[in-house]
């Protein structure tokens, strides 16, 4: 465990000590102190792939996206398999998607502010 920690130490100028990186693919972005532990944040993400980047502030709201309905009825990988070729291709994209935003996070904003949440089903 300690040597993981160390591998995620970086040296930031302004901070005597070093920062933890928290982000899983090594980018760097604002630096935080939190009770005396230096923070470095991930790097924020392209504007296009920040949700409600591109409305009013006053829809700066979150929502949800919503599972198209024939995926909902998906309830199990041997299911997923049985599906004809065309309905899987269909649903590539939207799959691809919802796994980058797992692995690379979800950023939304609300009332400009920017959020970012990983790991996390959207």
């Amino acid at each position: 465990m300690y040597n993981l920690m160390m591998n995620n130490l970086i040296e930031i100028e302004e901070y005597e000590h070093p920062a933890v990186a928290i982000c899983p693919n090594g980018t760097q972005g604002e630096a935080i102190e939190l009770g005396g532990l230096v923070i470095l944040l991930p790097a924020k993400p392209p504007k296009k792939q920040i949700s409600g980047y591109d409305l009013p502030k006053h829809l700066q709201v979150w929502q949800r996206r919503a599972m198209p309905e024939e995926m909902s009825r998906i309830k199990s990988m041997d299911e997923w398999l049985e599906m004809p070729r065309e309905f899987r291709q269909k649903f590539r994209p939207y799959i691809e998607e919802e796994f980058r935003r797992r692995r690379e996070g979800f950023g939304f904003i609300i009332t400009v502010s920017l959020h970012i949440l990983r790991g996390a089903t959207t």
